[in-house]
């Protein structure tokens, strides 16, 4: 008997979401091919709109990070003013190291923001 329980109640769960997925017959003439010409053209003016925005959001968060960067890295060699030369030494090396990274990134994401303007 329960062998025959778990089927039927899978066969009826699977009856009852196919009946909720009746579609109902649309109300009017279908669209013509330039309204959805229309609406295709709509769709991808937003979509455009929306990437731009979240490259603007994203060029703007990444140079500020790179700002807080730059200050941390500018507070560490402060500090490492008070310390040994070998330290000091070290932390030039990594000092221009880190700067060399972070312009080129400013690099890159003044190409990606050049590239939102010319879209």
């Amino acid at each position: 008997m329960q062998r025959l329980a778990m089927p039927t109640l899978l066969a009826s769960c699977l009856m009852l979401s196919l009946s909720a997925c009746k579609q109902e017959p649309s109300e009017g003439p279908p669209p013509s091919p330039q309204d959805v010409k229309a609406e295709a053209g709509e769709a991808a003016q937003v979509t455009g709109e929306y990437i731009d925005a979240k490259r603007k959001e994203f060029v703007e968060s990444m140079e500020s990070k790179l700002d807080q960067l730059s200050k941390e890295l500018d507070e560490m060699g402060k500090a490492a003013a008070d310390k040994s030369d070998e330290l000091r030494n070290d932390y030039r090396e990594y000092h221009s190291s880190a700067k060399t990274k972070i312009e080129e990134l400013r690099t890159q994401l003044g190409q990606a923001k050049d590239q939102g303007a010319e879209a």
